[in-house]
């Protein structure tokens, strides 16, 4: 069935791709739209200079042509072929950049010409027409008039078949990436305005189907929602341009998904991101929420799955899902009451990055990461931990606010259920956390006395991690261990007695980047001895 279905797809693929070179195309642009993105001004000088940054490795280019680099990975090819590049040339906006980036844009496009075997993968040729069209100002800039017909041409053909096969697009960002893109078509180019509704109705089926009522997205990540949000908020600058009204969805979600973003940044501004993961640069992030006119508000303490303490000076960040998370792709499945600390503008407490094995296959980086700053049972147990939900509690008062999380995810196999809780003074100077595993009810104590009798020898151990941002130094003193910022505040963690403390050598990988850092993280470990197991610890401004 799944062959069939593949078999299908590709057939399709290549109907709507002879129907498409045979179009009669209008070669007009109406009039050019603001970039969505502007690149890196460095990586765009290396461009020029002959050399390719890609996922934090230096490539050269022969002939001075980006087609001649050979040995390509699929992530690299998919890379150059999405023209994500397009960017970093935009960036530096010089004539000589001008200039490469036409020849480059008019190369790929003979080639396109000339080869008979047309394989436009959606994905990439969804992020290659965002691009020509983002900075279709840029590129046309000179009159050259072959260039100018031949990539309206391509613009067209492309636009076409993307009409046609966006719905077998899987990821939802790209699909609301392909419509929006549809959309602006439609305002853009000569004779495609037709385009504009309906692609404007599509996006607002999409939107019905990705938003929960509050205005999060189901898959629990804040960085798909940060694109999605971008997108929304960029369709709807240049609908308002046409007059064209959006559809009540459209603003809705705009204005609900604006108020939890902001809850959603840290004291630095940067979007939180359980495994280093931020797709949409903070000034992308600032300049959407400026353009969605919601005004700044009172954090939320629990959005999308997370809760949040700290207001001022300090952020903390809880992951306190379950449910939502059986619909994502599996990223979202093992930060278990995970932390997140910033301080100020520096970030303190991190997690980590989790790359599956998709990701290496199509060329990524090679090894698995996988960091979390959470209280996690040895190996055996967090393989079978079911997805649940935590319960929650809060609790005010005069000096400061607690939270208590709860959930019940080991106490299937364990019989215990895992309870964190985090108490943050109201002056933002000392965090608190008490971190358990208890058997509460007869059953859950039986099985319990079960596992442990069958685990007497070795005993069950349990540790609490903290993994450290890169740029944290750390030191262990006596009874503490000492932390320092980079603006040279201090601070210590302090834990009870019974606790072992090691540092150990750690990663931190930012997919932003594709760059893996070393850094070190803290961890606490101790046995579970009977039905109440529990390890305190605080962290305080020295």
């Amino acid at each position: 069935m799944v062959n069939m279905i593949k078999l299908s797809s590709k057939y399709l693929d290549e109907y709507w791709i002879k129907r498409s070179l045979k179009l009669n195309c209008s070669k007009k642009f109406l009039s050019y739209p603001d970039p969505y993105e502007i690149g890196n001004v460095e990586n765009g000088k290396l461009l020029l200079s002959g050399v390719l940054k890609f996922q934090n490795e230096f490539i050269e280019i022969p002939n001075n042509s980006i087609w001649n680099v050979e040995n390509k990975s699929i992530k690299l090819k998919n890379y150059l072929e999405g023209f994500d590049w397009l960017n970093d040339l935009a960036a530096v906006g010089s004539f000589e950049a001008l200039k490469l980036a036409q020849d480059w844009v008019f190369k790929w496009i003979l080639s396109e010409k000339e080869n008979q075997e047309h394989e436009w993968g959606l994905e990439t040729l969804t992020r290659r027409l965002f691009s020509w069209i983002s900075h279709s100002g840029f590129l046309l800039k000179t009159q050259n008039l072959a260039l100018s017909q031949s990539y309206i041409e391509s613009i067209e053909q492309q636009a076409f078949f993307l009409e046609k096969r966006w719905k077998s697009l899987q990821s939802n960002i790209v699909r609301f990436k392909a419509l929006v893109l549809l959309i602006s078509v439609g305002i853009y180019i000569d004779n495609k305005n037709y385009l504009i509704r309906y692609s404007s109705d599509a996006l607002d089926k999409e939107i019905r189907n990705s938003f929960d009522r509050d205005g999060g997205v189901y898959s629990r990540d804040p960085n798909i929602l940060s694109q999605i949000f971008s997108l929304l908020t960029w369709a709807e600058i240049f609908l308002k341009k046409i007059e064209f009204n959006l559809t009540e969805n459209h603003r809705s979600i705009i204005l609900k998904s604006a108020l939890i973003l902001r809850s959603l940044r840290h004291s630095d501004g940067s979007l939180l991101g359980f495994r280093g993961k931020t797709e949409l640069p903070k000034k992308y992030l600032d300049r959407a929420l400026i353009n969605s006119g919601v005004k700044y508000s009172v954090p939320k303490r629990e959005i999308m799955g997370y809760a949040r303490l700290g207001r001022k000076n300090i952020s903390i960040f809880i992951d306190t899902g379950g449910q939502l998370d059986s619909v994502t792709d599996g990223n979202f499945l093992d930060t278990k009451s995970a932390i997140e600390i910033t301080i100020k503008k520096f970030p303190f407490i991190v997690s980590g990055s989790k790359v599956n094995d998709t990701e290496v296959s199509l060329g990524g980086v090679g090894n698995k990461v996988y960091n979390n700053s959470a209280l996690k049972l040895e190996n055996k147990f967090e393989n079978s931990v079911s997805l649940q939900p935590a319960n929650l509690e809060w609790i005010e008062s005069k000096t400061d606010t607690i939270l208590i999380a709860s959930h019940s995810g080991y106490l299937l196999e364990t019989g215990l259920t895992q309870t964190r809780m985090i108490k943050l003074n109201n002056d933002e100077t000392q965090i608190t956390g008490e971190d358990s595993f208890n058997a509460i009810s007869e059953d859950s104590k039986f099985k319990f006395e079960n596992i442990f009798r069958n685990n007497k020898k070795n005993g069950i151990k349990m540790s609490l991690n903290f993994l450290l941002h890169p740029e944290v130094g750390v030191d262990l003193g006596k009874d503490s261990v000492n932390f320092s910022l980079n603006n040279g505040e201090r601070y210590s963690l302090s834990f009870s007695n019974k606790c072992h403390v090691e540092i150990e050598q750690s990663e931190y990988y930012e997919e932003l980047n594709g760059k893996r850092s070393a850094t070190k993280q803290v961890v606490l470990s101790s046995y579970l001895m009977n039905y109440d197991n529990i390890m305190n610890w605080s962290i305080t401004k020295f």
